[in-house]
């Protein structure tokens, strides 16, 4: 009865990340290698309080660097076994993990890697590699070599508070999924550690292991995410690499035993799946006076755990605003925001703003005359809006499809000289998500070329005629715009790559 109850109280999990070394053993040691009878207790063990649908692995050997040909060899092999049913072992390959982010292998090397494989696996097996979100930013061409993306998003590495790490992981899953081009996104790592050193704001003990991991598992659960958590057991060989925290990732620690508050009894309610967004009250008087005013929809805790960063452009360079002295601006108790930026001579010429909603612990870079923002700003905020000013006047709207029963758009693009060499991307906003429109199988608009005009039906979905919001951008016909599916923002690449764009709203 006893093993029966003990069946039916085990957690429930998509996936665990699993090594099987034991207390004092370690990789790269000769001496302390272990053997498949030492896998299948360690399997039997987690399996006892975790109920798993997929573990992954690392490696394929006892050496902690080994060969690239032979781990590409190892792998191949063991992608082609089958059981003694004829089934293959192997659901998915993984061709590295953070190679890119360690600078092991550079992008051209990694997908030749990739390519290699996939020659010499069955079609069956999906290959992948596995890198931070970062990399996946800063290369998005890796993306359409990868049969699914697997990411890795750690809050506590990007010093979050435990209070805010649902949120920020959600951002940047969101931010996957709007760059993947419809492919499966899959949280490959993810965990926060039970004990160690303090990173920025995040602070590794018990509590707020127990809490991240339940919030995670209700916030995943409800929103049909697939992960693989980090991880089954604590490893005290870690300790090495990154230090205490290290040895403290499990769920269960290294003698097997459920970490206290990891329980099913413990599970937590679902949080919101609402996503944060940005709402500028008055983007023309923005533009005109500088005076920079709005809320923050659906952010927690009052905003304590926020500011914003604002930046604008003049003359090409962008320019840190209110001031170097304060980059920052408070966010109140009624989740509003009210700050002059025009705090410089020539301010009022200004082509863009962005703003930035980023955790109180991270700290802006400082811009005085650059000629970009850094992809660290993007990757650290929770949301962003950029403002074009010349987004408010070049794009004509006729007929908006939330004035017309018909859920038709048209209009025509001023000052365009060639409309052949540009298409339009459309999007709309229903509930908390963006989504590609007409369709992800015709993601843009024809231009006209005799009068710049264009017209299409915009509300092709059930659910369309809800839409809050409309987003519009002039791209390059060249540039093929990302299929966003629920996305809660629009991926930057489409501000920083148009033309010109307009948001309108319902």
């Amino acid at each position: 009865m006893g093993n029966e109850e003990e069946r039916e109280n085990r957690i429930q999990l998509k996936g665990f990340c699993f090594s099987p070394y034991l207390e004092g053993q370690s990789p790269g040691n000769p001496n302390q290698q272990w053997n498949e009878s030492q896998i299948e207790n360690r399997l039997i063990e987690m399996t006892k309080r975790c109920q798993v649908e997929g573990i992954r692995t690392y490696g394929s050997s006892n050496e902690l660097q080994s060969n690239n040909d032979l781990e590409l060899n190892q792998l191949i092999q063991q992608c082609n076994q089958r059981d003694e049913r004829g089934n293959l072992i192997v659901d998915v390959a993984i061709v590295g993990n953070e190679v890119l982010l360690r600078k092991d292998l550079t992008i051209d090397e990694l997908i030749k890697c990739i390519q290699f494989v996939r020659d010499r696996i069955p079609h069956q097996v999906q290959i992948t590699t596995a890198e931070p979100y970062g990399m996946y930013y800063k290369y998005p061409q890796l993306i359409q070599h990868l049969d699914l993306v697997y990411v890795h998003i750690y809050a506590y590495w990007d010093q979050i508070n435990v209070q805010s790490a649902i949120h920020h992981t959600q951002s940047h899953f969101n931010k996957m999924v709007s760059i993947s081009n419809g492919k499966k996104v899959v949280i490959a790592e993810i965990g926060w550690p039970s004990a160690g050193e303090k990173h920025g704001e995040a602070s590794p003990n018990q509590k707020n292991a127990s809490q991240f991991f339940q919030e995670f598992l209700a916030w995943s659960n409800k929103n049909g995410i697939e992960y693989f958590y980090f991880e089954a057991f604590d490893e005290g060989w870690k300790v090495a690499h990154e230090g205490e925290r290290g040895a403290h990732w499990g769920v269960m620690d290294s003698t097997g035993s459920l970490k206290e508050g990891f329980s099913l009894q413990d599970e937590k309610e679902p949080i919101s799946g609402q996503s944060i967004s940005i709402q500028i009250s008055n983007i023309q008087q923005v533009l005109d006076e500088g005076k920079l005013q709005g809320t923050i929809k659906n952010l927690p805790n009052d905003g304590k755990d926020y500011s914003l960063a604002c930046f604008i452009k003049v003359d090409s360079h962008w320019w840190t605003k209110p001031t170097f002295e304060s980059p920052c601006i408070p966010i109140y108790q009624s989740r509003s925001f009210n700050v002059q930026i025009y705090t410089g001579e020539g301010d009022v010429n200004s082509s863009e703003i962005g703003v930035f909603l980023v955790p109180s612990s991270f700290s802006p870079p400082l811009a005085g005359g650059i000629e970009s923002l850094p992809d660290s700003l993007f990757h650290s905020s929770i949301c962003y809006e950029v403002i074009h000013r010349e987004s408010l006047n070049e794009i004509d709207i006729h007929e908006s499809p939330f004035s017309l029963s018909s859920g038709n758009l048209s209009g025509t693009i001023r000052s365009l000289s060639n409309a052949l060499q540009y298409h339009l991307a459309v999007f709309i906003k229903v509930g908390d998500g963006w989504w590609t429109k007409p369709t992800f199988v015709h993601p843009v608009l024809f231009i006209n070329p005799q009068n710049n005009s264009f017209s299409a039906p915009i509300f092709t979905g059930p659910n369309d005629s809800t839409a809050s919001e409309l987003a519009i951008f002039l791209l390059s016909k060249d540039c093929l715009p990302p299929k966003v599916a629920g996305s809660s923002h629009l991926p930057h690449e489409l501000f920083e790559q148009c033309k010109t764009h307009r948001i309108i709203h319902s």
